[in-house]
């Protein structure tokens, strides 16, 4: 059995977060290691008793292949110092991360299971993000403060980019009961704040979503908003800048005044 890497439309160019495998029955499976989504695809009919077998012999092949990938990352993830990162210096963040072979390594947390590490993103020093290989990030978050429940928070801003989060953090320093989600995509950042919204978790009156202003961005943003009625902030567009960090490196004081002002 053959998994095939592919690219996923909207996902970013030259990112291959999804997959195809052929079942030897010519079923086709079709998903996204980022999303956990998937669509099962038959060529000339319905899917059968027969096919119904093959595709849950495939299911306990990924289970075991997320299993172990997760069990590989997490052995990783243990031997990461917390250090400064030339990436995240280059954006003007002095941020002390988990950092391993000079490599950024994020947790990325279940919102729905808070405590339980679903997959880890990873930066280089060039700005390369990558995924754990396998895992999914579906409901995945990462809170820059991670000493309370969301709910002990006066206000949450959420936003995709971990660099946008350690940037919003850092110009709310002086502002208690303020912390930030970093939900690593558009799309997750919907997934996140709708089940948020349902969980009634926080008062909605305190959720900020921070979009990115770029067409993904704003269409997830606004989606999101739509169904929960919170609020959205973005930058400008001046200079071709599209998230809060492009923004604060060009005009800091901008940035607080729109934080302030939310």
């Amino acid at each position: 059995m053959k998994i095939t890497r592919q690219h996923v439309e909207g996902d970013r160019r030259g990112s291959k977060n999804g997959y195809e495998i052929e079942l030897p029955n010519g079923t086709i499976i079709r998903g996204s290691w980022k999303t956990g989504d998937k669509i099962i695809v038959k060529n000339g009919g319905v899917i059968n008793k027969f096919d119904k077998a093959q595709i849950n012999k495939n299911n306990d092949y990924l289970k075991d292949l997320r299993k172990k990938a997760l069990e590989d990352a997490l052995a990783t993830f243990s031997k990461c110092e917390m250090l400064q990162h030339e990436y995240l210096l280059k954006k003007g963040l002095d941020s002390f991360v988990y950092v391993f072979d000079d490599v950024i390594y994020i947790p990325i947390y279940d919102f729905r299971k808070p405590t339980k590490i679903i997959s880890f993103q990873k930066i280089n020093k060039n700005g390369d993000k990558f995924f754990t290989k396998y895992l999914s990030v579906k409901y995945g978050f990462k809170a820059i403060c991670i000493d309370k429940l969301p709910h002990h928070y006066d206000k949450i801003y959420m936003c995709e980019g971990f660099a946008t989060a350690l940037t919003i953090k850092k110009l709310t320093a002086e502002v208690n009961g303020v912390n930030v989600l970093c939900c690593f995509s558009a799309e997750n950042l919907k997934k996140v704040a709708e089940y948020m919204y349902k969980a009634k978790l926080i008062d909605d009156s305190k959720i900020i979503i921070a979009a990115d202003n770029d067409a993904t961005g704003l269409k997830y943003a606004n989606e999101a908003a739509e169904t929960t009625g919170y609020k959205v902030i973005m930058p400008p567009w001046i200079n071709s800048i599209s998230d809060f960090n492009d923004l604060y490196q060009h005009d800091e004081d901008l940035v607080k005044k729109i934080l302030n002002n939310a």
